[in-house]
């Protein structure tokens, strides 16, 4: 299998903890566009099942966009764009990822 033919994608059907919220999101980029709707479930990053890390960064009930839709520019060169954002460049109402890690 070639690396772009396995993608990872956030499934709300996996999480116990997850809401969806009304809010829809949309971002523009040069290069095409993505939209879907806001979710709020815990966010980890770090540790996996496969590897022997357990090390992990959890934020509990974090705010972010799901993508639902996408141009296909992206569909062969991404798996997820986490939002790394000063918080006034933000999304209104959302703490982006990062500003809840710190």
């Amino acid at each position: 299998m070639k690396a772009n033919d396995l993608h990872f994608a956030y499934g709300e059907n996996l999480s116990q903890t997850v809401t969806k919220t009304p809010q829809k999101a949309y971002i523009s980029f040069g290069s095409g566009a993505l939209s879907g709707h806001f979710y709020i479930d815990d966010f980890r990053i770090g540790g996996c099942d496969y590897c022997q890390s357990t090390s992990q960064i959890l934020i509990h009930k974090q705010k972010f966009g799901n993508v639902e839709k996408e141009d296909s520019i992206f569909r062969e060169n991404f798996d997820a764009i986490v939002g790394l954002a000063y918080p006034n460049f933000a999304e209104k109402g959302i703490t982006p990822v990062f500003d809840n890690m710190i």
